[in-house]
């Protein structure tokens, strides 16, 4: 029994030691199996500013190719993506830096060398940066370490493209607009951001940040997100007032109001900082403006069309008439894309009158008049006249009996409707300077009289049926006279007046006797375009007094009488007679207009103004005053020991000589200028 007991341990003993060896010989062939499984691939990388780190693991088998083609078959790993311009740091697995080797490129198939393109062997130090500056994206490039671990990578050109939200192309002042990447094939990294006015200049913000190479970072390819300003090497997005990221679209935001971006043409640019690849868009920034463009003028049934013309786009306008119902009145309308919009009003339920419109969008308002009126009413005026003129009004009309003229609210006049035509004088005499309207209303009867107030209730009622505008103007009158005229020349005596067809001139000498006109007969000058002038002639030395006048719009003077001045006798003097013209001009009931003034006649004179001293080589400012009359030559000279060196010669003007004397070429010392007017009037000066 003992034995057979033994014998039957004996077998349990090897049947378990059996099976331990069968576990064993199993567990062998699974590591076996799993380490053959085992291969060189690059686990993870990071972006930065200037590329990032990625992170390997796992051994290279002896046949590259194999390798690549295990990674793709099995997908244990993936070929990462570094792109050119980067600088790469890699790690083992543990986030060990270690000196590695950057080798390649290789073909995508066999992994063997690409041919065409240099083979390069780059040993990199633990913890140095791989730069992929300048090498062919082409084919894969291997990483290994010592250990023969390792991975495989492509190196390939970044593209990326950005636009601007809603495809937008001008934005208005003080909006916001947005931008986005619209395609990127890289997943993360940093971008540099710039914003150029037209002349190629970048811009500020309102608190003198300068919108120069901002850092914003972005991920997931296209969303942008704030650049850790912890490591950033520069002013980041966060930082920039002005500029902001939209948290649902992950757009950037741009506020007009906060950034130097007034009405002009801008570009917005933005390059990776690592791959220095950049696209740009263009924006352009336009004035906030609405115009609203009418006829001042409609006729009863038809339509008043408005021309709306503004930097809204496809936004709501408000159109509101006043003085009528609020149902009737109010028009919502919506802009087309360029911000314009024809809109037109019936007037058939409108009275007669003149109507305030009003155009609102966004916050901004324009407001126009228009006013309805019957069909067949004309009104024509000249566009000016000067006060106290008798302006001549033309007009027609196909209805009603007689023409209600409105000047400024006030009833001036009427005139009565014949063959449908009607005519009407209005004196200015006494009116206000400026712009005048002037309304007709076609009535068969009213009870106005000249200077009554005319209410708003009766012009609405009974509507404006022809409307215009003249401009009055101040009467002007002046006199232009030489205070000193050389004997032998005219005296040429000029001036300028409006509102009238000719002046008259009186001038008298110091011994009370009229020298123009002869006999004292008025003589008339005409005005042509306002302007006027009187030459006269044979006039002696001495001192003499002139007198013109504008007779008004009367057309008479006490100045004169049956055309003969009237100045008194000769036994008058000068300062008598100019006191009984006075007295006549200025009289009660008087509109005349004139001027007064003084001048002598006396021997012909120039008087040279020189520099004390001039420098060698430098010009002289010769100046000279005289009497005689422009137009005449003047002579100037040079001498030195009454050697004449140099001449020149110029004409007078405005009672001046002006010349310039070169000195070039002449010794230091003192000379002699001279100057002389036509043989009748010299002066020198050293």
């Amino acid at each position: 029994m003992i034995g057979e007991k033994d014998r039957e341990e004996g077998m349990r003993m090897g049947n378990i030691i059996g099976v331990v060896a069968v576990v064993m010989v199993i567990l062998a062939i699974v590591l076996i199996a799993f380490s053959s499984t085992a291969s060189a691939t690059l686990c993870s990388r990071t972006y930065t500013s200037t590329g990032g780190n990625i992170t390997y693991e796992g051994e290279f088998k002896p046949e590259p190719d194999q390798e690549m083609q295990k990674i793709k078959d099995e997908k244990k790993g993936e070929i990462s993506n570094v792109y050119a311009g980067e600088e790469i740091r890699f790690l083992r697995f543990e986030n060990e830096p270690v000196n590695v080797t950057v080798s390649g490129p290789y073909t995508k198939d066999k992994a063997e060398e690409y041919s065409g393109y240099p083979h390069i062997d780059n040993i990199v130090d633990a913890g140095d940066e791989w730069d992929s500056e300048g090498k062919p994206t082409k084919g894969y490039y291997r990483v290994e370490d010592a250990d023969l671990k390792g991975g495989w990578f492509q190196l390939m050109k970044q593209s990326f493209s950005v636009e601007l939200g809603e495809k937008r192309e001008k934005v208005r002042e003080g909006e916001n607009f947005s931008l986005r990447i619209k395609d990127n094939n890289k997943k993360q990294g940093e971008m540099k951001l710039t914003i150029e006015d037209d002349d190629g200049f970048s811009i500020m913000n309102v608190n003198g940040t300068d919108i120069y190479e901002v850092l914003v970072a972005y991920k997931k390819e296209r969303d942008f997100e704030f650049a850790d300003n912890k490591t950033a090497e520069g002013i980041v997005i966060e930082d920039v007032e002005g500029i902001s990221i939209n948290p649902k679209d992950k757009e950037l935001v741009f506020d007009t109001s906060k950034l130097d971006m007034e009405e002009g043409k801008y570009k917005i640019i933005l390059e990776d900082s690592a791959t220095e690849e950049k696209d740009d868009v263009k924006i352009e920034v336009e004035e906030r403006y609405l115009d609203v463009e009418c006829n001042e003028e409609v006729v009863m049934d038809s339509d008043i069309i408005l021309i709306i013309k503004s930097s809204f786009y496809e936004e709501q306008a408000t159109v509101t008439v006043e003085d009528i119902p609020k149902a009737e009145g109010i028009h919502v309308v919506t802009l087309d894309e360029e911000g314009k919009k024809k809109v037109k009003i019936h007037t058939e339920d409108l009275d007669y009158g003149t109507y305030k419109i009003t155009v609102e969008v966004s916050n901004m308002k324009k407001t126009v008049y228009v006013t309805i009126k019957r069909e067949g009413s004309s009104l024509e005026v000249p566009d000016n006249a000067t006060i106290g003129d008798i302006v001549h009004i033309e007009g027609s009309s196909d209805f009603g009996n007689l023409a209600v003229l409105v000047i400024d609210d006030v009833f001036k006049g009427e005139a009565r409707i014949s063959d449908d035509k009607f005519d009407w004088d209005w004196d200015t005499g006494g009116e206000l300077g400026g712009y005048r309207g002037i309304e007709v209303f076609i009535v068969d009867a009213h009870n106005f009289s000249v200077g009554d107030s005319v209410s708003d209730e009766w012009q609405k009622e009974n509507g404006v049926d022809a409307s215009a505008g003249i401009f009055l103007l101040l009467p002007m009158f002046t006199m232009t006279v030489p205070e000193d005229i050389a004997e032998g020349d005219d005296a040429v005596i000029s001036g300028e007046a409006t509102g009238a067809d000719q002046v008259y001139l009186i001038v008298i000498n110091y011994k009370g006797e009229v020298m123009f006109p002869s006999n004292g007969i008025a003589r008339a000058t005409p005005v042509d375009d306002g302007a006027w002038e009187e030459q006269i002639s044979d006039l002696d030395n001495g001192r003499y007094v002139v007198i013109s006048i504008d007779k008004g719009r009367d057309e008479e003077t006490y100045a004169m009488d049956n055309g003969v001045w009237a100045a008194g006798d000769e036994s008058k003097t000068m300062e008598q007679r100019v006191a009984i013209l006075e007295d006549a001009m200025t009289s009660a009931g008087s509109d005349d207009m004139f001027e007064l003034a003084y001048f002598s006649v006396s021997t012909p004179q120039v008087s040279l103004d020189l520099p004390e001293t001039a420098e060698v080589d430098d010009e002289i400012l010769v100046t000279a005053e005289t009497n005689i009359k422009d137009g005449e030559k003047a002579f100037l000279s040079l001498s030195f020991n009454s050697n004449i060196i140099k001449t020149t010669s110029t004409l007078v003007k405005d009672g001046r000589v002006n010349a310039n004397i070169n000195t070039s070429g002449l010794q230091p010392g003192r000379y002699n200028i001279a100057v002389d007017v036509s043989g009748r009037a010299h002066d020198a000066k050293e």
